[in-house]
């Protein structure tokens, strides 16, 4: 997957991007507009394609316990910044309005933060996939369960929602919300199911709430000292 896919689909990418670069930098650049926008189009397939190689390849790797995790302290507020700088293309959509609502101190959870922005990255792509002139909220608070206390962080919509079949199978891989020949949203149905297997091998938990026509709501929540093998 990685080798014969992964590879080549990358120098793919870096050759397009590369004389993209040379045609917007050209002295007569209006004559290539045509051709630029031909040209972003095949940069945004290939990206997509990358990331759907890319969760494969982390599925797999989860699977078969090969997956290795850091220690580190985790700075929330920089950790929430780099997931929203990682999806600026998608997130909050055109028509769409993103709000920040975090507390300007919050502890440092442990854990891999790499991980836990891929999580929340996830994340905040179904939530702008899934919603149309509506509001992406994100926060974070400090949290009590079972007399241990952890870090939350909240990616809420007010899209379409989910219905109580879709809720039940959302975590299945390979699994579309929207499974029709005509269907309007894309993806390969893995980023639930990855978002769910990265927390629990992080320590972490990931509840999803949703009714059909009122949004979503996902929490992630991350002890502050996790007891992870």
């Amino acid at each position: 997957m990685s080798h014969e896919l992964r590879t080549p689909l990358n120098a793919v990418l870096g050759f397009t991007e590369l004389v993209r670069e040379d045609l917007a930098a050209a002295s007569d650049a209006a004559r290539f507009e045509s051709a630029i926008d031909d040209l972003d189009r095949v940069i945004q397939a290939s990206n997509h394609l990358v990331g759907i190689i890319a969760d494969i390849l982390d599925l797999t790797k989860l699977e078969s316990g090969a997956l290795e995790l850091r220690d580190e302290d985790i700075d929330i507020h920089a950790l929430v910044e780099r997931a929203l700088a990682e999806t600026a293309a998608d997130v909050p959509g055109p028509t769409n309005t993103l709000l920040r609502d975090l507390p300007s101190s919050l502890p440092c959870a442990r854990g891999d933060g790499l991980r836990l922005q891929q999580v929340l990255a996830n994340l905040l792509r179904n939530a702008a996939k899934f919603t149309e002139r509506g509001m992406i909220t994100i926060s974070a608070r400090r949290s009590l369960k079972d007399g241990e206390e952890q870090l939350s962080v909240e990616i809420r919509d007010t899209g379409i929602g989910m219905s109580a079949t879709q809720r039940r199978d959302a975590f299945a891989a390979f699994y579309q919300a929207d499974d029709s020949p005509t269907r309007l949203y894309g993806g390969a149905g893995l980023g639930l199911t990855l978002c769910q297997r990265l927390c629990d091998v992080m320590g972490a938990t990931l509840t999803v709430e949703s009714e059909l026509g009122e949004g979503t709501r996902a929490v992630v929540s991350v002890p502050l000292r996790p007891d992870v093998e």
